[in-house]
């Protein structure tokens, strides 16, 4: 009596949970979505959230890790760093030895929950200048210039004035040709200020280094008060989960899949001749194209790189994901693109794994090459920890 008792509860159970999130895998792989995003961190569900704003579009979030959204380690400020180097929260990741700092292995903290990176981060919430933007126009054209990205820099974004007057946060206005005030992201200033920042502050003008009141505007250059990703209404951390995830959730063509490891990007199609793509071992890991350094390693593709759109030039298109939860692996089929938003570091790992990178190395591994991309997994420039 009990058995059968337990299994008709079990069967109430529903296979989508509250907030489009699948509790069943099975379920979720039965769908044709649309747009399937890789990665439910920062970039991730911005992109998500946006596409399913079109009720057109089925969109699916493949993320590895799971949604914590009353967990005090990420929600309150003050424990900024607390989560990072626990599991549960934290991939993990370390540096090979690494020769110039005496064989020391540094760690590199990359957010495996629901939010990403911006559930773990410390919460400084600014932008580069107008010149490092506009260098990008030749890789991706003028869209990707600083007049091209500003209006979406807004768009995320709520700015808060100061509340507290100081030498450093004058004006105490927001200057809306720059910044956003109807974003999902919650940003503003710190309401308190210890005793040292003002001798900083006044030993660093004095070495010539001025202060700039305005580092949205184009030039980050100088000392300046650097906001914070944090809602003061509520004091807590305003991240991708809680806001572009929480907004999306409510959309019957939304859904996420947690505890989910992408393993392969499915394609059809090849942009290599027989000879190049062949390899004499198939048998790839999940680990075999790993990042010779991560110290050095970077995703060629950017952090929300759209993997169908890079390769499709090339005559490789992608069809769908692999991922696994525990020891079982599921398909998920997509009728339009797959947006690989896995983190500079997991994202050329799964691109590899894929056979898009650097064919000789694929092949080593044992990995048949589709799309010869020496870029992937190369030259990441990142501070370390």
């Amino acid at each position: 009596m009990s058995v059968k008792l337990v299994l008709a509860l079990a069967a109430l159970v529903p296979a989508v949970l509250g907030g489009g999130i699948v509790s069943d895998p099975s379920v979720f792989a039965s769908k044709t979505f649309d747009y399937l995003v890789v990665g439910g961190g920062t970039a991730g569900l911005a992109v998500a959230a946006r596409l399913s704003e079109n009720s057109k579009n089925v969109v699916g979030v493949i993320e590895a890790g799971q949604h914590l959204p009353d967990d005090p380690l990420i929600f309150t400020p003050a424990f900024f760093g607390y989560a990072q180097s626990q599991p549960g929260y934290d991939w993990l990741l370390e540096t090979v030895p690494q020769a110039a700092l005496g064989g020391k292995v540094l760690e590199q903290p990359r957010g495996k929950i629901l939010g990403g990176s911006s559930a773990l981060n410390y919460m400084a919430f600014d932008r580069g200048s107008k010149a490092e933007y506009d260098a990008w126009k030749k890789f991706g054209g003028d869209d990707w210039s600083w007049s091209g990205l500003l209006p979406y820099f807004k768009k995320s974004e709520t700015v808060h004035a100061p509340k507290v007057t100081t030498p450093w946060n004058e004006p105490k206005t927001v200057d809306t040709s720059v910044n956003g005030v109807s974003g999902p992201v919650q940003v503003s200033y710190n309401d308190w200020y210890s005793d040292i920042t003002k001798p900083y502050l006044n030993t660093v003008n004095s070495l010539g280094i001025p202060l700039n009141l305005n580092p949205e505007s184009g030039d980050a250059t100088g000392v300046y008060n650097c906001k914070m990703s944090v809602d003061r209404t509520t004091g807590r951390r305003s991240y991708s989960a809680n806001t572009y995830h929480k907004i999306a959730s409510a959309r019957s063509n939304y859904y996420v899949i947690l505890g989910a490891e992408a393993t392969k990007i499915l394609t059809t199609g090849s942009s290599l001749k027989r000879d190049d793509a062949a390899v004499t071992d198939t048998a790839a890991t999940d680990d075999a194209a790993t990042t010779d350094d991560a110290a050095t390693s970077d995703a060629a593709a950017s952090d929300s790189a759209t993997a169908d759109s890079a390769a499709r030039p090339s005559g490789v298109t992608a069809t769908g994901v692999t991922f696994k939860v525990g020891s079982k692996t599921y398909t998920a089929k997509v009728r339009k693109e797959v947006v690989v938003s896995a983190g500079s570091l997991k994202t050329p790992q799964l691109l590899e794994l894929s056979g898009i990178g650097n064919k000789n190395l694929l092949k080593k591994f044992g990995i048949t090459p589709l799309v010869d991309l020496p870029g992937v997994g190369e030259n990441l420039q990142d501070h370390v920890f």
